[in-house]
């Protein structure tokens, strides 16, 4: 994420799974200036199976751009870490 004049933006996030979205939130930065870092923790339930998983993210001013497309594997009992990585730009599943 680009960081200009010192603030940061809030970052949307939206996470589809198998093209339904089942979050769409918005983190803004902490700090009484906007300027600190942005943290979220989110549990989501999923049907164990198989599934599509999209993450769009917008970070700035413009439009929500892909940042994680994959199949994932969900296990009843499993809990999955789905992190934002700052030197790929991008969501990895952990």
């Amino acid at each position: 994420m680009q960081i200009f004049g010192g603030v940061h933006f809030p970052v949307s996030v939206r996470v589809l799974v198998d093209g339904e979205t089942i979050l769409d939130e918005t983190y803004k930065p902490s700090g009484i200036s906007g300027n600190g870092r942005i943290s979220a923790l989110e549990f989501l339930e999923i049907a164990p199976g198989v599934h599509q998983v999209e993450v769009w993210i917008k970070d700035d001013a413009n439009d929500y751009r892909l940042s994680y497309s994959g199949e994932v594997s969900f296990e009843k009992g499993r809990a999955l870490i789905l992190a934002y990585d700052e030197k790929l730009d991008a969501f990895v599943l952990r």
